[in-house]
């Protein structure tokens, strides 16, 4: 449970503020500890609204937790929390690493990639995305523990036959006594067209330069 991972010191701070925006069916926005499965700790963003209609009950609350620290690291961290993956606003997928099959995917890579979620535990990863960067060889496993995170950019297929671009941040991690790879996709479409814009300016005063 997402409470039980709130260090015990805001623990009380935030359930109050939380209940407080329930029972006036308004949004919040906080800033708290977490407490990760290893120990650490990290200061986290949490915001979110109530799912209905102002005028009823509300159903349900919906809420996004983002770390203070927007690294990468930080991410794949509130990633290997339970419970807390689908709060996260970046797209993540777990991995066998052997055979590539898609183990657990949570609700934002379900729809980046437009597939339910079905679809995409019955899928390869390395037909999900068009790069084998990801990749780590049997072999060579051991030694991947508790290394770097391994960045790359590449291409997501689409369940509708478009390509995005994106960047992949993907770790080796030990769960439950078995090798898995938490990968962590996000999209550069805006990247990649103010890239593209950068050089096609560079080119265009390249060839103004020869033409003068």
């Amino acid at each position: 449970q997402y409470s039980d991972r709130i260090d015990p010191a805001d623990r009380e701070r935030v359930l109050s503020t939380v209940s407080s925006c329930l029972c006036r069916n308004k949004p919040y926005q906080l800033e708290h500890r977490l407490v990760l499965p290893s120990g650490k700790v990290c200061k986290v963003a949490l915001g979110g609204e109530m799912d209905g209609p102002s005028e009823a009950r509300p159903r349900r609350m919906l809420g996004v937790v983002r770390s203070s620290h927007a690294s990468v690291e930080s991410c794949l961290e509130l990633a290997e929390c339970p419970g807390l993956v689908d709060h996260l606003p970046e797209s993540v997928f777990w991995v066998e690493p052997i055979d590539h099959s898609v183990i657990d995917v949570n609700k934002p890579a379900c729809l980046f990639a437009d597939m339910s979620r079905q679809q995409l535990l019955s899928s390869d990863f390395s037909e999900v995305l068009s790069s084998s960067g990801w990749q780590f060889a049997p072999e060579a496993i051991p030694q991947h523990h508790h290394s770097s995170v391994r960045l790359f950019e590449c291409e997501l297929r689409r369940a509708n036959g478009q390509s995005m671009p994106v960047e992949v941040n993907a770790k080796l991690l030990r769960q439950d006594g078995k090798d898995r790879v938490l990968a962590v996709v996000r999209n550069i479409s805006r990247r990649r067209e103010l890239q593209n814009s950068l050089r096609a300016s560079e080119a265009f005063k390249s060839d103004l330069l020869l033409d003068i």
